[in-house]
């Protein structure tokens, strides 16, 4: 990236860098040929879908690659309609956990068991309305209306939890990216703000009713400009299975006597997990670096220069 100051200098602060000579991207499922590197070992790993099993956000490089997607106020094809886009369809109602980087002054995000929400049984998170004044979650069960200007009854209408701004500070607007986390265990929901690598939660509701078989996220907004949306949705390697054994995974040999090389490895263990990591030239005979990974979460970037 170059800048230009007020009196004319030009400075490179960063260069942006395409994908590095050896890159396996795990999100191409069907053309990547490298994928079969890492499923051919002894660890019982493979490729999963972070919405189906555990998941966090990503903010390293791979959030750059998630697509940015538009909410809509009202349908393209009817305006006296109003727009509800289906962000996901849920395997497991009772154990979700999405997160989703915004741009935008108001969303709705809805937690429901069918895609047309007009007879459909729903979580309603009203994210900023009202001109940013309120962030409120209804429950409504065949409730929601879906033509502009007409508006939910009673119990619907009726927040189960409502939150004041500025008494909660705003956490959402349409200059920069921001993130939460919608989240379901069994009847228990939460709507968390992540800012800074620091996550805070800001509503939390206790469904002990009927509790709604999630499945679907749907998505709306009423931003007058527009609201953008990025899913955290993501493939790694996974594995349930402890062993004292070596696993290997092979990639192609690089001249760490001529070069800088950078390895970057993202891990996480249970809580109970002692993993050690070891890199090694292909044949074994050029010792690149090793991590100590403890009962504990840790990252860290193994380097060679």
């Amino acid at each position: 990236m170059y800048y230009t100051t007020r009196n004319g200098e030009i400075y490179e602060e960063a260069e942006w860098l395409p994908h590095s000579t050896y890159f396996c991207d795990f999100e191409d499922r069907e053309n990547n040929e490298c994928l079969n590197d890492f499923k051919n070992n002894d660890g019982g790993y493979k490729i999963v879908n972070s919405i189906e099993y555990e998941n966090w956000p990503v903010f390293d490089m791979r959030w750059e690659d998630l697509p940015a997607e538009m909410l809509h106020s009202t349908r393209e094809s009817d305006e006296n309609r109003l727009s509800f886009t289906k962000i996901l369809k849920v395997q497991d109602g009772e154990n979700l956990k999405v997160t989703l980087s915004l741009r935008a002054s108001e969303v709705h995000f809805l937690l429901c068991d069918q895609e047309d929400v007009t007879s459909a049984n729903c979580y309603w998170f009203i994210i900023q309305g009202w001109r940013g004044k309120k962030t409120v979650l209804r429950k409504c069960n065949q409730q929601i209306p879906d033509v502009v200007n007409e508006y939910p009854k009673t119990p619907c209408v009726d927040p189960v939890v409502e939150i004041k701004h500025p008494d909660v500070p705003s956490f959402l607007n349409t200059k920069k990216w921001n993130h939460l986390t919608l989240e379901k265990l069994g009847q228990n929901l939460y709507l968390r703000n992540i800012e800074n690598g620091k996550s805070t939660t800001i509503i939390e509701y206790s469904d002990k009713a009927d509790n709604i078989d999630v499945r679907y996220l749907l998505g709306h907004t009423k931003d007058p400009t527009s609201a953008y949306y990025k899913l955290h949705k993501h493939q790694y390697l996974r594995t349930s299975q402890a062993s004292s054994n070596d696993i290997f995974f092979d990639v192609p040999e690089f001249d760490v006597e001529n070069q800088e090389i950078c390895f970057s490895v993202m891990l996480t263990t249970c809580r109970d997990c002692w993993t050690t990591f070891f890199a090694f030239s292909t044949e074994g005979t050029h010792f690149i670096d090793n991590i100590d990974v403890p009962p504990s979460y840790v990252s860290k970037t193994l380097k060679n220069d």
